[in-house]
């Protein structure tokens, strides 16, 4: 043990993934603590604006940047001189896209969107600041330097927090907070460049840009692809709210999104750090390959469905703790997208298998379907609100859910054992703890989740007594 601590000191990646898992751990934390407050300063439909504003600017960000951020992290990683030409390059790339696609926002604003003129201003001022911030971030990724971005990153939530809490309540507006947040990711920006300057990390001549470019779109386009179809799931449910339903709700479903997100930072994680270890062992070994995704893929099932579980059943404590009886309806809206996390997280977990063997071209036709499955429910559920749109999400994905399970056991050969039994008991879980379980009593419902937890717990303990029996 102690020389694998040991061994583990000295490898760049396992230091690099530490620096980037508590970094974003403590950042997220930080940010749900502002998110408690900035919650008590606004109602929910102020609420409901300024998380609005966000959405927009990141959907802003994420049309323009393009897919190309792990594409820079690839180019620099494998050739340390790029840094300079693929950064430079990629900022006049990304600033010409944010702007023609912020022309294309304009329009759609000017017809049948609520931001006024100086909301739109800002919006293109954060999503400019967040693409270049970005940029040089990756930068630091393709230097395998991850230190220096994390407590960056730390530093910059801590001084938002410290602004949340302390600057006097009127200039908690929602644009003057707004403008706060742009000027905050403004410093991070400089901060990351100050650094990578000071670092002598931005090397190598700079080449010409309409050949980077190309080379750049030309591998960038399959991910981009899948940011176009994902729209619709990441970002346009906002829109769907905006356009049928009201600021309330929008602030309602928000709120729900950032109350679930440790739950998605944990799968995320979990799956991030199982990706280069899988795409290794297809490689090597097939065989055991095939014996780890069927015994893990069973395992992940559990373990997530588990955490949902508890979190549908302890929902209500989290929202009145934190939140006035104006988020309430935050409830329930948290019960049901909790499910939603659970069937992403299952689709990303495919995700990372088909990624390790060489089967990105399935990422894109399962995401064409998803896209044509999903949008249509997201649209007709934000007509009911928050709740509505949390339906869709979760009717959407359950529907999906066939198609996906089908082509993945047709491509990855291997066998699941109970497979059948086990999604069973997931929709057991999520029918009892959402539709029946959650009104009872504090006490009732810690003695079933403990039930619950004991019996998973036990069945986990099989699961290793039977592979160490086999091995």
């Amino acid at each position: 043990m102690i020389a694998l601590v040991n061994r583990l000191k000295k490898s760049t990646v396992a230091k690099n993934f530490s620096y980037i898992t508590m970094g974003s751990i403590l950042a997220q934390g930080i940010n749900l603590l502002s998110l408690v407050q900035i919650a008590r300063i606004f109602r929910p439909d102020d609420y409901g604006m300024y998380t609005f504003l966000i959405t927009q600017a990141f959907l802003l960000y994420t049309l323009g940047e393009l897919g190309i951020r792990s594409i820079v992290i690839r180019t620099i990683a494998r050739n340390k001189l790029t840094t300079g030409s693929v950064v430079y390059n990629g900022m006049l790339l990304r600033g010409t896209c944010v702007l023609l696609f912020f022309g294309c926002y304009a329009v759609y604003n000017y017809i049948g969107g609520s931001l006024s003129s100086i909301q739109l201003l800002l919006i293109l001022f954060f999503a400019l600041s967040y693409c270049i911030s970005n940029l040089f971030e990756a930068a630091f990724w393709g230097h395998e330097k991850m230190l220096p971005p994390a407590l960056i990153n730390v530093t910059t939530s801590l001084i938002w927090l410290a602004l949340v809490y302390l600057l006097p309540t009127k200039y908690l507006t929602v644009n003057g907070l707004f403008f706060i947040y742009f000027l905050i990711n403004l410093i991070t920006g400089c901060s990351f460049y100050i650094i990578l300057r000071k670092l002598n990390l931005l090397i190598g001549k700079k080449q010409p840009f309409v050949a980077s470019t190309i080379t750049l779109l030309r591998e960038s386009w399959p991910y981009f692809s899948l940011i176009l179809l994902n729209l619709p799931i990441s970002y346009l449910s906002n829109n769907f709210l905006d356009i049928n339903s009201s600021n309330d709700e929008i602030g309602y479903f928000n709120l729900a999104q950032k109350l679930t997100s440790p739950v998605s930072l944990i799968i995320g994680f979990s799956l991030s750090a199982i990706f280069p270890n899988l795409s290794s062992l297809w490689l090597k070994d097939q065989p055991r390959f095939a014996r780890l995704v069927s015994r893990g893929v069973k395992l992940f099932l559990l373990f997530a469905v588990v955490v949902c579980f508890v979190f549908t059943l302890f929902a209500r404590e989290v929202v009145l703790l934190f939140f006035s009886s104006e988020y309430f309806p935050v409830i329930d809206v948290c019960r049901l997208q909790i499910w939603y996390v659970f069937l992403m997280g299952f689709n990303s977990l495919i995700g990372t298998i088909w990624g390790a063997t060489n089967k990105e071209k399935l990422l894109f036709t399962s995401g064409l379907v998803n896209a044509l499955i999903s949008t249509p429910l997201l649209y007709w559920g934000s007509f009911y609100g928050a709740l509505g749109l949390s339906y869709g999400y979760v009717i959407s994905f359950a529907i999906f859910e066939f198609y996906l399970w089908f082509l993945f056991r047709k491509t990855v050969k291997t066998t699941i054992s109970q497979a059948g039994l086990i999604w069973l008991l997931v929709g057991g879980l999520f029918a009892g703890s959402y539709f029946f379980l959650a009104e009872l009593q504090l006490a009732y419902r810690i003695v079933v989740a403990v039930l619950v937890l004991g019996a998973i717990g036990y069945y986990f303990l099989l699961q290793k007594k039977g592979s160490t029996n086999t091995a």
